[in-house]
């Protein structure tokens, strides 16, 4: 089956990264732990309502779904149907602008809880990718390190992180 691991494997990630950006909006932007994490887990949400949407389409119409195609859509929709689920449950204009801050080329700085997501769904893929032997720790940590005063707080996110893993 072509996507037989697709909820599994975004569950890991999703589960990764709401605990990297709680950990990061506590300990590196002295944001909201909450928030980042409720975040990551409506991204993650997104994720699979655009995938079964993409699915149904593809069935409805008799075709193979097309791996390519679909990862195109997950990258272009994964933001608005985010906010969408975030305006519906009617979360905060401030969630509403980390979420936007995720989008591709938005041209603006992220928010410190934007940050948080970002680096919480970055550290969760590296993590995924780790757990599943397609890179090594030092392949995780290179691509982590990102200098100055956050640099030893990451790497404590990450050593945390991990030690969840398998």
């Amino acid at each position: 089956m072509l996507f037989a691991h697709f909820g599994e494997i975004t569950w890991q990630h999703t589960f990764l990264s709401a605990s990297a950006a709680e950990a990061h909006a506590a300990v590196v932007e002295n944001s909201d732990p909450f928030a980042a994490q409720l975040l990551a887990l409506i991204m993650g949400l997104s994720t699979i309502v655009v995938f079964r949407v993409a699915s149904d389409v593809y069935i409805e119409r008799r075709r193979v779904p097309v791996a390519g195609t679909i990862a195109r859509l997950i990258d272009t929709e994964i933001v608005p149907v985010a906010r969408q689920i975030a305006s519906s449950w009617e979360l905060s204009e401030r969630m509403d602008e980390a979420l936007a801050d995720q989008a591709a080329g938005s041209g603006t700085a992220p928010s410190s809880l934007g940050r948080s997501l970002q680096f919480g769904r970055f550290a969760g893929a590296l993590a995924v990718l780790r757990a599943r032997q397609l890179i090594d720790d030092d392949a995780a940590a290179a691509a982590l390190h990102t200098g100055g005063r956050e640099a030893e707080a990451c790497t404590r996110i990450w050593a945390r992180l991990v030690a969840t893993q398998p």
